[in-house]
């Protein structure tokens, strides 16, 4: 592989251990892969911050780091963890939970990476203009910053993207090259699709079946906004280890069929109906009874929009006493929901707007819940993985209607 001046610096040790001992690593995944040399990025995420993903070794390896002065070189952002820093109590934890994810949200921020803590860091400062190298972790974020955006990253586990940043070099593979960012897979959908939900569960089926392929999408109806589009890549990336995505007329790679294919013909066609939707609802639709307990909304975070929407459903109506409902956002929407009198509505109502966290990461299990209704294919489907919940799934106002009568609505 080649490598500049700087590159071999770092790698022969001028510029400290822990550099090198990053620089180490990126080459030596560069090389697995068959990159040719390393590139300069421009902005990085990182999602291997949570305490679940963690033992003591490796937040000391982290804390070793922090203390010889390690310091990121690129503009980095974190992801969602459990911890909600300012309203933890209010949500039946305290601080003795989160022993762990202090010390790490210590450590990422003391060498320089930004605590945004959200699943959408592009609502909330880190947006790459189209056609920049990244370095991006996290299965609903790559898709949208490749596919949406336009920008490049290959699919990075959160250890790679912060020896990455370390560094601030990543390998030249994967989406980061022209040739691999070609459609190979057309999806034809022949179904009305009903809203965000709809898109992230057509996205599951569809990672299911086309893997790591990059599929192109035809017939959807209505066409795709910003949200559906997240909600989309989010369940691609929930079932499969797609990182991109083409929509002709929608994403930015691709104004036509013969574009996003570069001009060659589909290696596979697929068509999915509504029937192949509705079967992914049942599997996800698997608690007991009727009987609902929890509510998340906000998988990936929600857009202040999205809160409104929710505060509109809910119509001044108020959350059964049995059941517990979480909306979950990034710390800067929240703010601006505080603002505009959302978050005191919503609390009226008995939920709670949340910062930082997703209730994946965070230690639900301790408040007694045993399952979960949720609008998103991804909180279903982590939920049934982390905290061994079952689940109810379905459109927001199915949601919302079925927490405020405590029992969940049938079709």
């Amino acid at each position: 592989m080649f490598l500049t001046d700087e590159e071999k610096a770092m790698l022969d040790g001028e510029r400290g251990e822990s550099v090198r001992k990053a620089m180490e690593i990126i080459v030596r995944l560069g090389e697995i892969y068959g990159a040719e040399r390393l590139v300069e990025f421009s902005s990085g995420h990182i999602d291997g911050n949570i305490d679940k993903e963690h033992n003591q070794t490796s937040i000391e390896f982290l804390e070793h780091l922090a203390s010889e002065g390690v310091a990121i070189k690129a503009f980095v952002t974190l992801n969602s963890v459990g911890l909600d820093r300012e309203r933890y109590e209010e949500l039946g934890f305290s601080m003795e939970d989160f022993k762990d994810q202090i010390r790490l949200n210590r450590v990422f921020e003391s060498i320089g990476c930004i605590g945004l803590y959200s699943c959408i860091p592009y609502f909330g400062g880190n947006l790459p203009r189209f056609g920049e190298h990244v370095c991006w972790s996290d299965s609903a974020t790559i898709p949208f910053v490749n596919s949406v955006v336009g920008a490049r990253t290959s699919r990075e586990a959160g250890l790679s993207a912060l020896m990455a940043a370390i560094v601030g070099r990543t390998p030249l593979y994967s989406y980061h090259l022209q040739d691999n960012r070609c459609g190979q897979v057309l999806v034809q959908v022949d179904a009305s699709l009903k809203g965000v939900h709809d898109y992230c569960v057509l996205g599951y089926a569809v990672g299911k079946m086309v893997g790591g392929k990059v599929p192109v999408f035809e017939g959807l109806d209505p066409k795709p906004g910003m949200r559906e589009l997240l909600s989309l890549g989010t369940g691609m990336g929930t079932s499969g280890s797609v990182g991109m995505y083409h929509i002709p007329e929608v994403t930015p790679e691709a104004p036509t069929r013969e574009a996003a294919f570069r001009g060659k013909k589909p290696e596979e066609r697929i068509a999915l109906t509504r029937e192949d939707l509705d079967a992914i609802y049942r599997t996800f639709n698997d608690a007991p009874g009727d009987d609902m307990d929890f509510v998340a909304l906000g998988c990936p975070h929600n857009s202040l929009r999205q809160i409104q929407r929710i505060v509109q459903f809910l119509d001044g109506r108020k959350i059964h006493e049995n059941v517990r409902m979480w909306v979950h956002t990034a710390a800067p929407i929240r703010t601006m929901a505080d603002r505009m009198g959302l978050t005191e509505r919503i609390r009226r109502a008995g939920g709670h707007i949340t910062a930082d966290i997703c209730s994946v990461c965070a230690p639900v299990t301790k408040l007694g819940i045993q399952s979960v209704a949720t609008d998103s294919v991804k909180q279903a489907f982590y939920s049934h993985v982390f905290n061994g919940f079952k689940t109810r799934l379905g459109s927001v106002e199915r949601v919302i209607e079925s927490a405020i009568r405590g029992k969940w609505i049938g079709d």
